[in-house]
C-alpha cells in the first residue's frame, strides 16, 4: 500500500523519541572498535543511563528498562565492571540500576543467533526495554 503524500503534507509528524541521540527505540545499533578500548564499559554505562542513573551527565532523557546480554564477558568480569560503576553511585542509584537493568551472562551457553530458540529467548528478554 502506497503512503499518502497528501496526508504527509497536511498532518504534522509526531515528535521523535530517541533512546540516545540518533538511536530510535526498536532499532538496532552497534558499538564497533578494536578490542580493549572500552566498548563493554561504555555499553554498561549506557544501560545505566537508560535505567535512570546518569553518571555520564547526559541530562534529561526518557528512562526505562535496559537489557545487557553478555556473550563475551563472563560473570567474574561483569562483576568487576559493575562493582567499578557501583562505587561511583549512591544507594538509591544502585537500587534504581538493579531494578531497571537486566543482566545475563551468555558465555555459559553457546548462543546461535541463527536458531529460532535463541532469537525467541533474546526477544523475550527485550520486551518493554528501551535498550
Amino acid at each position: 500500500m502506497a503512503l499518502s503524500i497528501l496526508d504527509f503534507y497536511q498532518t504534522e509528524p509526531k515528535p521523535r523519541e530517541y533512546v540516545l541521540p540518533g538511536l530510535l527505540p526498536g532499532r538496532l545499533g552497534s558499538i564497533v572498535s578494536p578490542g580493549g578500548l572500552g566498548k563493554s564499559m561504555m555499553a554498561i554505562q549506557l544501560c545505566h543511563l537508560v535505567a535512570g542513573v546518569d553518571l555520564l551527565e547526559f541530562g534529561d532523557h526518557p528512562t526505562g528498562r535496559a537489557v545487557y546480554l553478555s556473550a563475551e564477558d563472563s560473570q567474574d568480569i561483569l562483576h568487576e565492571r559493575f562493582f567499578a560503576i557501583g562505587s561511583r553511585m549512591n544507594q538509591s542509584q544502585r537500587e534504581l540500576g538493579a531494578q531497571n537493568i537486566i543482566l545475563e551472562d551468555l558465555t555459559i551457553h553457546t548462543p546461535d543467533l541463527l536458531k529460532t530458540e535463541w532469537l525467541s529467548t533474546i526477544e523475550k528478554f527485550c520486551i518493554d526495554s528501551r535498550v
